[in-house]
């Protein structure tokens, strides 16, 4: 019979609130027209800033994680 492993909850696993957070948060700060970023309306460059910012944070959480495993 197996057991399932219960996480425990661990403070660093909050970084995961950035990013939902970060985008929700900065829409209508970004949601204008002009000037572009990098050719793209400031919403999108928003956006894919922070999909990009979404994998440092969760690749730092998984490194945290890998750390306190062993």
């Amino acid at each position: 019979m197996e057991v399932a492993r219960v996480m425990k909850q661990r403070p660093y696993h909050w970084l995961a609130l950035i990013p939902p957070l970060g985008m929700l948060i900065g829409v209508p700060f970004v949601n204008r027209g002009r000037p572009h970023v990098f050719g793209l309306p400031p919403l999108m460059a928003w956006m894919i800033a922070w999909i990009l910012l979404t994998s440092i944070i969760m690749g730092v959480i998984f490194a945290l994680d890998r750390r306190d495993d062993s």
